[in-house]
């Protein structure tokens, strides 16, 4: 079994069947064995197949910048965002809606990808 750090990624831009360079850009997410769970990372690469961590965008942080990292930081984030919905009463976590979302832009992927077109993510 590959550790997170050991995956292969293609060549971004790259693709094999035309020879032709088309997207720079590629990502993935790794999941990382936790004694409570799975903790996931988000990796890029651009225009080769070296991954490199993307920072998590401040607007998804809810927690302070000190604030400890890995199963720690998950439930901060999530009493964060229980407290602000108590103060507020709007609620930004998932719903049925957010799953049935979820699913149909998964199902846009998979057809983008079966298809070799790029489709409209709603």
């Amino acid at each position: 079994m590959q550790g997170p750090d050991e995956r292969n990624v293609p060549d971004a831009g790259h693709d094999p069947a035309d020879g032709h360079t088309g997207r720079e850009e590629s990502q993935v997410i790794l999941q990382t064995p936790s004694q409570r769970g799975e903790m996931l990372r988000l990796q890029g690469a651009r225009g080769s197949h070296e991954l490199n961590d993307l920072p998590v965008p401040e607007r998804f942080v809810h927690v302070p910048a000190d604030f400890p990292r890995g199963d720690p930081f998950n439930v901060g984030q999530m009493y964060a965002l229980f407290a602000e919905a108590i103060r507020t009463g709007q609620s930004r976590l998932p719903t049925f809606d957010t799953a049935v979302d979820l699913h149909h832009f998964v199902d846009t992927i998979k057809q983008a990808s079966d298809t070799g077109r790029e489709l409209p993510v709603a």
